[in-house]
């Protein structure tokens, strides 16, 4: 986690996160979020997350859902590809 940028987001939406060194870096960067909160991100299963900051009165935990658009950033499979143009 880059520090000097998540310092400068003031609302930040956070998965879990498990490794202590991932906790020290948001607890260092966000005036939002106490240990109580880290304990709580520790815990959450796959496809919640926590929501603080000054967008949401008190921390809000959220279920993400899925993506409905293509995700632009794959590596397509070549395979796949090819076999489009030589099917």
């Amino acid at each position: 986690m880059n520090e000097d940028a998540s310092s400068q987001c003031n609302t930040q939406i956070i998965l879990r996160l498990t490794n202590p060194n991932d906790q020290n870096s948001v607890r260092k960067v966000s005036e939002w979020v106490t240990s109580e909160d880290l304990e709580e991100v520790r815990a959450l299963p796959p496809g919640e997350a926590y929501i603080f900051g000054p967008s949401v009165r008190v921390s809000l935990p959220v279920k993400i859902r899925e993506r409905w658009t293509e995700h632009g950033g794959m590596t397509p499979k070549i395979k796949e590809e090819l076999e489009k143009f030589f099917a």
